[in-house]
């Protein structure tokens, strides 16, 4: 079973996926989009590894709370 963070993480490499099928054909350079476009995957890709290593620190802060009760 998917906790919430592991479906908002694929959910966001679905909408990568999809913004670089439709970057296809577009002429990046024009208008500085090729460099606008390169902020954004590096952001989302700090976004996406930030919310996994958040998973496994919540997953094991759980586990410390279930083993004191």
């Amino acid at each position: 079973m998917a906790t919430k963070t592991q479906e908002i993480a694929a959910s966001i490499d679905v909408a990568m996926r999809t913004l670089r099928t439709s970057m296809r054909g577009i002429q990046v350079r024009t208008a500085g989009f090729k460099k606008d476009h390169d902020q954004l995957t590096r952001a989302v890709s700090h976004l996406t590894v930030t919310l996994v290593d958040a998973e496994a620190l919540l997953h094991a802060e759980g586990a410390r709370r279930r083993r004191r009760r």
